[in-house]
């Protein structure tokens, strides 16, 4: 099922990448209340100067503003991706390799490529 498989993935990753994996969690948990703030349409300068004024620290502000940066680097990516993948046939026996070679084209990191791996389980079933 979805969710084994998932946690299987989960589980395969070494040490250092679950661990920032659990990073990333938390930087998104804190992200999304900063969103919820009404700054999700500004640049990142508007971005930074926002957490400034809601006490956020300049060390930790500079450091969601490069977590910002990289989450919408990576979601345009994945939706590249996303629209290569929609144009390989399932049904062919080197469907697993094309997928795979289109993962190391899109994504220059395992973390990024693990992610998307999970994105995709996450829509497909």
């Amino acid at each position: 099922d979805r969710m084994d498989r998932l946690a299987g993935l989960e589980a395969a990753l070494p040490s250092e990448l679950r661990s920032s994996r659990a990073e990333d969690a938390n930087h998104r948990s804190e992200q999304a209340q900063i969103m919820r703030l009404g700054v999700d349409n500004i640049d990142d300068t508007e971005f930074h100067q926002a957490l400034i004024e809601q006490g956020v620290t300049q060390d930790k502000a500079n450091e969601l503003v490069a977590y910002r940066q990289q989450q919408q680097g990576f979601q345009k990516e994945y939706l590249g991706y996303r629209k290569a993948v929609a144009k390989l046939d399932r049904s062919a026996a080197d469907y697993e390799t094309q997928l795979t070679r289109l993962q190391t084209v899109f994504f220059n990191n395992p973390e990024d490529i693990t992610k998307a791996r999970l994105l995709d389980l996450s829509q497909t079933e």
